[in-house]
């Protein structure tokens, strides 16, 4: 049943006055407001392109669309949308927790004598607020909070409780009385409820839809039809509209006679979880197509040929001066269908006077030609605007021009594009970044699987003023950019592809994974700190994330960034240095986020550290310096970098040349000691002293090109000394494979880590182990080592009642590459799980969980020991994933930012079952670099090693 009550409910219905009314249909899982035909059931558009969650709708008294929407164990509001547009006009509830009137999920809202009655869900309450202001008055009806009421029907002076594990109605007097049953039925779990113009009750449920005429109560629309029936609305003209999230469908029924009469059947790729119906005369005109995108089927799931052509989706609005919508796939496929946009891309402009004027909330003349749309408008009186927005080739252009007599009051005529990151994330490359966000032109706009243009102004003077804002807590992303000329000029969006560095690579392959290669680099916004009360820390701008919007962490940070050594000059595209972008999150971590005893912060809060925040740091500048040769960054932060290094050595605490993290790895469910944050790693851990290996070779080679031999030999010594502890204190002869940590308690912890072997390799720290145990065996040994236990691991799953092997030569099977590696093949005991993690089934999250970003060290280490067929079969398998795509979108990886747990696939389990929350992760493509590079970009510092 829990399974069932996570789908998100809604119900709305509007007064009879309505005639010839078109639906309108919140679809809970894809976050739109869909607009049907109600006579043919024809998608006239989309209505609403992104709101989180919606769950009912409803129009107020002034006109405005009203919507309730939260996910199941969520805060829940009512958001305000303009009633002809669509525009969101901002919260009209939001009460924060633990204050009267917080809605615990809001699944339906009616109004009623002027007031707004909304359900709180999850805590099976209505209230009242006043429809003016939106404060709470009052709860009118409680049920079981254990029980939920779903949805609700307001007449004859009561309110009408749909309560779900009662299997029943009450009824709630508004005046003084007690609420009553209504009607109930055994077993019915009831969702949706509607009068009709006779008065009938409907009702929907686990048993379909119910007829009660105030004596009898009748099943007339069984199960079958409408599997999950979430919500019930009676149109203007008498028929019944039910939701049907079973079978993702909504269906309208004559009730004329007896037996309801099937009508229509609206299916089709936008009816995703179908909630909420209200009905609507407002004067609708479909955006029209002016781009070259043509509706194509999915190549999601099979294996396609890029063409490199630049494919665009572009709506324009029929009445408002705004681009509705826009795709983008730069290699000829499909993924243009994918709506980029949280809002339409329009101008806003700014007067002399102080005014702010959005043209979104100016009528305007459109004129449609191939290719191109014109938007004729005056923003305010005496100024007439021009917009022209046309492709040319594989371009997209843009142009303003202003006339008239006040045309002289704009200061600012800005372009507005409201990126919505939960369809892709949508980030920007730039050099050139200011305070708050600002940022110069040419930039590059890198939409995450989908494609990359360039923006510039157009002509000799490319220089364009931007400014790029988000939000976590929102899911939010806007780029602002300044036309030139305060509002006469163009600009210009080309498409930018990267270049081949080798040419050796075939054609076909590069046009396969370039797009995905820029990808990496997920640069955030400007971000506030906790913003409205959230816990996200925000980020200063410019500086690369766990996603486009995510916290912005130091960890692991390196592994996204190496394929830019791989480059060469090549990492320069259409003008813009990436490795410029790289330096600048480098010195960032550097400089304002040390503590004074040299560790650097895991997030942006002071002293949360982790204890591979300083080996990702330093590695990171590592593989920057190696591929530029650029001493004047080892110059301009050699005390941070000593500083940073200086944090490892200190760490040797008992002398033995290893470090002890500050984690003392004894259990108790404490929070982890690297970014694998839910496993209590701690004290002596493997994967913290391999990075910290290539940490001091790195740093060494940084000072001793800059001229400081003393502190190279120093730093070369310790990475020496550490390796030989490494080996002696690690490695398992009789597996030959490392352990992942010892605990301050003397514990040796194992469970067979995939991403501490292949360090080993890479890092050359296999290649000591004879010199330094006197054991026979290599890199090839300990990889495998590896591969044996690939085959052998397995795991049980009671949910499923069925045994998942991760793969299987024998047969062929390699199913577990194509989601990628492990983090450990043996179950983590639970004292060793932070929190709540060690009572999900091994394997979960970080415990077992599949890390896509791990397969890139598993490639390059297989084929570094001569095992390329093994590497060839690993990379054959994700490489397919990422190509052929697996979600909505087109993309294999990306499904946008969602935050919601259970439900993303940047940790897997190891048949495919989501167990991620964030929905992006920047490293989850981290595999591609095997494009480029077949070895860490710091191979020639581990073979340079003296041996003793």
């Amino acid at each position: 049943m829990k399974r069932i009550l996570s789908i998100a409910l809604g119900f709305a219905l509007q007064g009879t006055s309505l005639q010839a009314a078109d639906l309108l249909v919140a679809m809970s899982g894809g976050g739109t407001v869909e607009r049907y035909d109600s006579s043919t059931g024809k998608h006239v558009g989309t209505f609403i392109p992104r709101v989180d969650r919606p769950n009912a709708l409803a129009y107020g008294p002034d006109g405005a669309l009203y919507v309730a929407t939260g996910a199941v164990g969520g805060p829940g509001a009512v958001k305000k949308f303009h009633g002809v547009t669509g525009r969101f006009l901002g919260d009209f509830i939001a009460v924060p927790a633990g204050q009267p009137g917080h809605l615990a999920r809001a699944s339906d809202l009616v109004w009623h004598e002027g007031d707004c009655f909304v359900v709180s869900c999850d805590d099976s309450k209505v209230h009242r607020y006043d429809g003016k202001t939106g404060a709470f008055k009052g709860t009118v009806a409680t049920g079981n909070p254990k029980g939920w009421i779903t949805q609700i029907a307001v007449r004859d002076g009561a309110v009408f409780t749909t309560e779900f594990n009662e299997a029943r109605i009450r009824r709630f007097p508004l005046a003084d009385g007690e609420p009553e049953v209504f009607v109930e039925q055994a077993g019915f779990t009831p969702w949706g409820i509607a009068f009709d113009q006779g008065g009938r009750c409907w009702w929907s449920g686990s048993g379909g839809i119910a007829r009660f005429d105030g004596k009898t109560n009748a099943v007339v629309v069984p199960a079958s039809e409408v599997t999950t029936p979430v919500a019930l609305a009676v149109s203007p003209d008498g028929q019944i509209v039910c939701s049907s999230n079973g079978r993702q469908s909504v269906t309208v029924w004559d009730i004329s006679q007896e037996a309801p009469k099937l009508l229509q059947t609206i299916t089709g790729p936008e009816v995703r979880d179908p909630a909420g119906v209200t009905f609507t005369t407002q004067p609708f005109e479909a955006p029209a197509q002016f781009g070259n995108f043509v509706p194509q089927p999915s190549n999601t799931g099979r294996d396609w040929t890029p063409t490199g052509t630049t494919i665009y989706n572009l709506r324009a609005d029929a009445a408002f001066p705004v681009i509705a919508e826009f795709g983008l796939d730069t290699e000829g496929g499909d993924r243009a269908k994918t709506q980029l946009l949280r809002e339409p891309m329009r101008l806003v402009f700014t007067l002399a006077d102080g005014r702010t004027v959005d043209a979104w909330d100016v009528s305007a003349k459109r004129q449609l030609t191939p290719g191109k749309v014109v938007y004729q408008f005056s923003p305010a009186e005496g100024i007439d605007a021009r917009w022209s927005v046309w492709t040319e080739n594989e371009h997209l252009r843009m142009s303003l021009a202003l006339d008239g007599a006040n045309a002289g009051q704009v200061t600012k005529a800005e372009l507005l594009i409201p990126f919505d990151p939960r369809a892709m994330g949508t980030t920007i490359l730039a050099e050139e970044w200011g305070n708050d966000g600002a940022v110069k032109a040419p930039l590059i706009i890198s939409a995450l699987d989908m494609g990359q243009l360039r923006l510039s102004g157009a002509g000799s003077d490319e220089a364009l003023a931007c400014r790029f804002t988000g939000s976590r807590h929102h899911k939010r992303i806007d780029l602002r950019v300044a036309f030139p000329g305060a509002g006469n000029g163009e600009i210009v969006f080309t498409p930018a592809r990267l270049e081949k560095p080798k040419s050796d690579i075939p054609d076909a392959e590069w046009a396969k994974v370039r797009r995905g290669l820029i990808s990496l680099l997920h640069v955030t916004p400007f971000m506030l700190f906790q913003e409205d009360g959230s816990p996200w820390l925000g980020s200063p701008g410019g500086i690369i994330g766990n996603n486009v919007i995510s916290d912005p962490v130091s960890c692991n940070m390196d592994r996204n960034l190496q394929w830019l050594n791989g480059m060469g000059s090549k990492a320069v595209i259409m003008g813009i240095d990436l490795n410029k972008i790289a330096r600048r999150t480098i010195e960032f971590w550097l400089n304002e986020r040390m503590n004074d005893d040299g560790s650097i912060d895991y997030v942006l809060q002071k002293g949360n550290i982790s204890a591979d925040s300083n080996t990702g740091v330093l590695n990171a500048a590592t593989d920057y310096y190696l591929s530029t040769g650029d001493k004047a960054f080892v110059a301009a932060n050699k005390d941070a970098l000593v500083k940073a290094i200086g944090y490892l050595i200190a760490r040797d605490l008992d002398g033995d040349g290893l470090i002890e993290t500050f984690r003392d790895g004894n259990g108790r469910n404490q929070f982890g000691d690297t970014g694998y944050d839910t496993i209590s790693s701690g004290w002596k851990n493997a994967l913290v002293n391999g990075q910290a290996y290539k940490s001091f070779l790195g740093v060494a080679k940084m000072m001793e090109d800059v001229g400081d031999k003393d502190r190279a030999k120093d730093y070369r010594e310790r990475a020496l000394r550490l390796r030989q502890a490494y080996n002696k204190t690690f490695f398992l002869p009789e597996k030959n494979r490392y352990i992942w940590w010892i605990g301050q308690d003397g514990k040796r912890h194992d469970y067979i880590n995939p991403l501490i072997q292949e360090n080993a390799v890479l890092f050359g720290i296999a290649n000591g182990i004879e010199a330094d145990t006197g054991l026979k065996r290599g890199p090839r040994d300990v990889m495998q080592a590896l591969w044996d236990a690939f085959e052998a691991a397995e795991y049980h799953d009671s949910a499923k009642g069925k045994t998942v092997d991760y793969i299987d030569s024998k047969t062929g099977n390699y199913t577990g590459f194509y989601w990628g590696i492990p983090c450990n093949f043996e179950d983590v005991p639970d004292d060793y799980n932070f929190q709540h993690y060690g009572n999900y089934e091994f394997p979960y999250y970080c415990n077992g969980g599949i890390f896509p970003q791990d397969t890139v060290a598993a490639i390059m280490a297989f084929s570094s020991v001569g095992m390329d067929d093994k590497a060839a079969i690993i990379r054959r398998e994700i490489f397919r994933r990422q190509h052929e795509g697996i979600l909505p979108n087109g993309s294999g990886f990306y499904m946008g930012v969602v935050n919601v747990p259970g439900q993303c696939y940047s940790i897997l389990k190891w048949d495919g079952t989501p167990t991620d929350y964030e929905g992006i992760i920047s490293r989850d493509c981290s595999f591609l670099q095997t494009a480029i590079l077949s070895k860490d970009p710091a191979h020639a510092l581990f073979d340079e090693v003296v041996k003793p």
